[in-house]
């Protein structure tokens, strides 16, 4: 199961109803409801748990051991395998401070909290330990990626980038029939967050990302947009290749985003496949050998009171084989 983007709305927006301490809780708290449900092997969990608005020193540790309380029944049932997003890197102290400033020791809080049984895989890149990591499950290779790995103490040199030599050496030695790559930010823009506000903020780094994902066969899962957008990528020209998907699924409960017009690439031709606005709501991943099924599971964002009462139904589905993949109706089973 794969979800994200849980963070409170900003505390100079008027209050929502499912907002506390940070974090959209009554959503949060509904997620991890549906993976019980679900009976999930695993929970992805694409970033941003909680929104940091102070500079007290104790705000981020605070709110991401609430989502850790929060998805703590789940542990003893399945691995839970979070990701940092902006809203874990940064604070926003206000309106006009779109960039936000760098959270001291960021990164040493998120290895305290998720750290003992609630650890993380810890065999990323030098000095992403506990950030970036990958798992072979079966028939599938999972790669967590953390893009936000600057070296303190100015990590915002460092935004917007994978550790591309370290994920070209385990697609390379880690082949699987499906390999399941996820991040915070997009690839590729779908909507509110401009290219230099995702990991096209570097167009050839972007570019060397996203054709190793091709080699691969990867799909690519994310958040940082607050809707669900299912794109297609091919390259431009006469031999577009294997079709591969970028599926943002910002739903965990922050405030809504709207679509906006793809961004242009000179490389790659990007066509939409499916969009949802204000949708709360979920990805499940269900692999079978040489088959997997992935359901976008959503409910209406206006349903958010106080009383969590959500009921996800399925809204987006495709069918992937190993010689592609293909949408079919939600309702087949």
């Amino acid at each position: 199961m794969v979800a994200g983007d849980g963070r409170a709305d900003y505390p100079w927006n008027p209050l929502r109803p499912c907002d506390n301490e940070g974090m959209n809780e009554v959503v949060t708290k509904a997620i991890s409801k549906a993976a019980s449900d679900e009976n999930a092997a695993i929970l992805l969990w694409t970033g941003d748990m909680v929104n940091v608005n102070d500079t007290n020193a104790d705000t981020l540790k605070n709110g991401l051991e609430k989502w850790r309380g929060i998805m703590e029944p789940l542990y003893s049932k399945m691995k839970v395998w979070p990701v940092r997003g902006n809203h874990e890197v940064y604070r926003y102290l206000s309106k006009d401070s779109n960039d936000g400033e760098p959270i001291p020791n960021a990164a040493g809080v998120w290895r305290d909290v998720f750290s003992g049984r609630f650890a993380l895989p810890s065999n990323g890149p030098k000095g992403e330990e506990d950030l970036t990591f990958y798992s072979t499950e079966g028939s599938a290779l999972i790669i967590g990626l953390d893009e936000y790995p600057g070296p303190d103490p100015d990590p915002l040199r460092r935004k917007h980038l994978v550790n591309q030599k370290w994920l070209d050496s385990v697609l390379k030695q880690n082949r699987k029939p499906f390999t399941f790559v996820y991040g915070h930010e997009a690839a590729f823009m779908a909507g509110r967050h401009k290219d230099d506000d995702t990991l096209a903020a570097d167009v050839s780094a972007r570019n060397l990302f996203w054709q190793s994902l091709v080699h691969a066969k990867a799909l690519y899962f994310c958040g940082h947009d607050h809707f669900y957008d299912r794109m297609s990528v091919v390259r431009n020209g006469p031999t577009p290749g294997r079709e591969i998907f970028q599926i943002t699924a910002g739903t965990a409960g922050a405030p809504a985003y709207t679509a906006g017009q793809y961004a242009g690439s000179t490389l790659w031709k990007l066509q939409p496949a499916k969009h949802f606005d204000n949708v709360y709501g979920f990805i499940l991943i269900e692999v079978d050998g040489n088959n997997t099924t992935i359901t976008f599971k959503g409910a209406s964002a206006s349903n958010c009171s106080e009383t969590g009462l959500l009921t996800f139904k399925s809204m987006d589905k495709i069918v992937c084989e190993l010689s592609g993949c293909k949408t079919v109706s939600p309702e087949v089973p």
